[in-house]
């Protein structure tokens, strides 16, 4: 009781108004936190005034004051600290704290002004709030940073989400939760969601939005659109908003890139799908596709429509038609992708083919490297193989085989995976070695905060 007889002596005082004024001291140390408030110092104690008022704000009997950005002041005494706002009122009642952590500073009216540790040697919290004028504290077991703008949080066994407006933008309902940090600023930054059950969901944290509910097995993000979902030991595809694109039936589904995937079927057969529809054909492709002809005139290649008028000019050496609606034309030993106006869609390539197992093009560039392009000119998929013979080992193997891209990242199937990953994630603290296959987003590692 004797430890907590000072505050209660501080709350008497301000009762009082016993220091509503005070006379100009001259052992102080001036720290300007806006026109009017200073922090001061006199024999050894600090508080804060406001100088233009000649009034005390906080009383000059603290060891220490530090300002919390423009919101209030933390005052230190007896290894103890009590939140002030700006009017010198006590926000922190009933708790003191003896460690406390201040966020970033937020410009909303709703946020967190401080995380204060009651006991030092517990790991519970409380979280003080800020709305306008009104203030509210929230306690948790244990709180981690995801990033300067997002905590995460225990409450009686179970995770949530708290963002530095001191929304709780995921309730702590959750019995894990695993975040992606997107790779660009304008995509969504994620949470995967397991309940008691170890179904997941998947949630935007950005708006608290449950994207995707929780019912599957496994959820993997392919790209910024697509999610690879499990139910039971099949695969299949939805996107943003929860639609099917692939349905739930097969062996599994790898990401070669985030706009190019591999599909297995029970069966074991392969194939491909571009997620940007590059497999579907335009219609005006279908209605014209009788209604030109691919010619040559002294010794060049060029396309003309059925009624003379000329779609390609007479300039290649060689002309091919393809079922994707483009043509592959070569000049001075360089191909490129034309479309039906004969625009180039393409840089020049050293070889262009069409592939009819995943129905979009094999393109050569000029160190010799595959990538595979859709019928818009547009890379699906890049490598480093220069053998034409390798890549077509690589598309042709088995989702079961270890995939590798190249490009230095090894990828086995989900099965390993998660058995690899599953003796490591162990819960709240944990580095997140799952990865999303670098396909936009990346695995978030939680982090202790600081505390002073």
């Amino acid at each position: 009781m004797k430890k907590y007889g000072w505050v209660l002596f501080i709350l008497i005082l301000h009762s009082l108004h016993l220091y509503s004024f005070y006379s100009p001291v001259h052992d102080s140390t001036k720290i300007i936190r806006n026109e009017k408030l200073i922090i001061k110092k006199k024999k050894g104690n600090y508080g804060v005034v406001n100088e233009y008022e000649n009034k005390v704000i906080i009383p000059i009997l603290y060891d220490k004051i530090k300002a919390i950005n423009d919101d209030g002041f933390a005052a230190y005494k007896e290894d103890q600290w009590i939140i002030y706002s700006k009017e010198g009122i006590i926000i922190s009642s009933p708790y003191t704290f003896e460690k406390i952590h201040v966020p970033i500073e937020n410009f909303n009216e709703n946020k967190i002004i401080v995380i204060g540790k009651p006991d030092k040697k517990s790991e519970s919290v409380v979280v003080l709030v800020s709305n306008k004028n009104d203030y509210t504290s929230y306690k948790y077991d244990k709180i981690l940073s995801i990033s300067p703008s997002y905590y995460h949080v225990l409450k009686n066994g179970l995770y949530g989400t708290l963002s530095i407006d001191g929304k709780e933008v995921i309730p702590p309902l959750y019995k894990s939760i695993e975040y992606m940090r997107p790779s660009r600023k304008e995509d969504p930054y994620l949470a995967k969601v397991f309940d008691s059950h170890n179904f997941v969901g998947m949630i935007n944290i950005n708006t608290g939005k449950v994207i995707i509910p929780v019912v599957w097995n496994e959820i993997i993000p392919l790209g910024k659109s697509f999610f690879k979902v499990k139910n039971g030991d099949k695969w299949g595809l939805i996107n943003y908003n929860n639609e099917e694109i692939l349905p739930i039936n097969y062996t599994n589904i790898v990401a070669l890139s985030s706009q190019f995937i591999k599909v297995q079927e029970e069966d074991g057969q392969i194939f491909f799908v571009s997620l940007d529809n590059s497999r579907g054909l335009g219609e005006d492709y279908l209605l014209s596709q009788n209604s030109y002809s691919i010619k040559q005139e002294n010794m060049k290649f060029g396309v003309v429509k059925n009624d003379g008028t000329l779609l390609v000019p007479f300039q290649y050496v060689h002309i091919e038609d393809t079922p994707q609606g483009v043509f592959i034309a070569t000049i001075e030993k360089r191909s490129k992708l034309l479309n039906l106006n004969g625009e180039e869609l393409t840089e020049n390539y050293l070889n262009i083919e069409f592939n009819e197992l995943t129905q979009n093009f094999l393109a050569q560039d000029s160190k010799k490297r595959w990538k595979i392009i859709n019928y818009k000119g547009e890379v699906l998929f890049s490598t480093e193989i220069t053998n034409k013979k390798k890549l077509l080992e690589l598309l042709n193997q088995t989702v079961e085989e270890e995939f590798t891209d190249y490009e230095g990242m090894s990828i086995k199937n989900d099965k390993d995976r998660k058995g690899w990953a599953s003796g490591i994630l162990a819960g709240i603290g944990t580095v997140f070695v799952y990865l999303a296959y670098a396909l936009g987003y990346v695995a978030v590692i939680l982090i202790n905060i600081n505390y002073y």
